[in-house]
């Protein structure tokens, strides 16, 4: 979406807004910041808290991000916006590259054509309208037992469920259109994790995860943290996934891509496995540092269960206080 900034909401969740029920910026999150602060970015930035939403407003965000990149002498910046953590309330993610300490290489775009089936795509299009009914209604819960989503609405679990059908079905095509594709690689990736068989399906969600684009990456990696917690609850299946190119997520300049690794990572450290969290420790812990710090509890909870590991806290229902969390983080990034 390279449109205005008034149109980058997760409609998919919200739904289309109507004249009065403008969205409103309530929370501001950075990350990336490594020698500048967080006070200059807020002075290149074209909104604050407070700004409310609407065409009259709107600018170009390619624009906008090439602007603050240029004010701040920065290497990229990418704006994106999270709706709600409160009705019509958003949250908007600043994320600042300095210099590139990613090491993930994308792979470079497909130029294949094929096309997902039109029953498939009709039933996407069905199940996107019904979620925003549930969500809209507060049904909005979800069996995740299966190692993927089925809402509790029974509309759009009814859908779902034709997923699990097309996963079978269709296998051979999703998989060619995920990798080969220019176009419906998201929804391929977000129908094959419907698969029964969660371990054949891994390594093909694994390599979407370095797809080009971000909505794919997304919709893979969030089906890659289904199926991890879906794994430790049935190790009989010895599902096995590298946390190496999830570690390397948490440094990149996506909000996307951080939150979704992080999901994936929580499962992959639920064991207190010594690999992934020192792969954390040595190669991202200023970045999950950085999460952890972010305003709203719905995305900062999961980077501060992982610090906790990392550090060596003990394991407990409730997170540690922040402050505690943080602190032993940057004790240790002292050592």
């Amino acid at each position: 979406m390279n449109k205005a900034f008034s149109i980058l909401f997760l409609f998919a969740v919200t739904g289309p807004l109507s004249a009065d029920e403008q969205l409103t910026i309530g929370i501001i999150d950075f990350y990336g910041l490594r020698s500048i602060t967080e006070e200059q970015v807020r002075a290149a930035l074209p909104f604050s808290e407070g700004f409310v939403v609407s065409d009259d407003n709107a600018f170009p965000k390619e624009k906008a991000e090439s602007a603050i990149a240029e004010a701040l002498d920065v290497r990229r910046v990418e704006l994106s916006l999270t709706c709600c953590y409160e009705p019509y309330m958003a949250i908007a993610y600043v994320g600042v590259e300095e210099e590139q300490i990613s090491a993930l290489e994308y792979r470079d775009e497909p130029v294949g054509d094929k096309e997902l089936p039109a029953e498939l795509q009709e039933t996407s299009r069905q199940l996107e309208s019904a979620i925003i009914a549930a969500v809209r209604m507060g049904d909005a819960g979800e069996d995740r037992s299966q190692g993927h989503s089925l809402m509790m609405n029974p509309e759009a679990r009814a859908l779902q469920q034709k997923y699990i059908e097309y996963a079978e079905e269709y296998r051979d095509t999703l998989i060619e259109v995920l990798h080969g594709s220019t176009h419906q690689r998201a929804l391929a990736a977000t129908v094959l994790a419907y698969s029964a068989d969660k371990k054949s399906i891994v390594p093909y969600l694994e390599a979407a995860v370095l797809d080009p684009d971000e909505g794919v990456r997304n919709d893979a990696t969030r089906a890659l943290a289904l199926i991890a917690n879906y794994a430790n609850e049935n190790p009989e299946l010895e599902i096995k996934m590298d946390p190496a190119v999830f570690v390397d997520m948490l440094n990149s300049v996506s909000s996307s891509d951080r939150n979704k690794a992080a999901a994936v990572l929580l499962s992959l450290t639920d064991s207190r496995d010594l690999y992934a969290l020192e792969l954390i420790r040595t190669k991202a812990l200023p970045s999950l540092i950085e999460m952890c710090r972010w305003e709203w509890e719905g995305h900062a909870w999961v980077p501060c269960k992982i610090l906790e590991r990392v550090v060596g806290l003990p394991d407990q229902e409730e997170l540690h206080p922040k402050d505690v969390i943080i602190s032993a983080a940057q004790e240790l990034l002292r050592i």
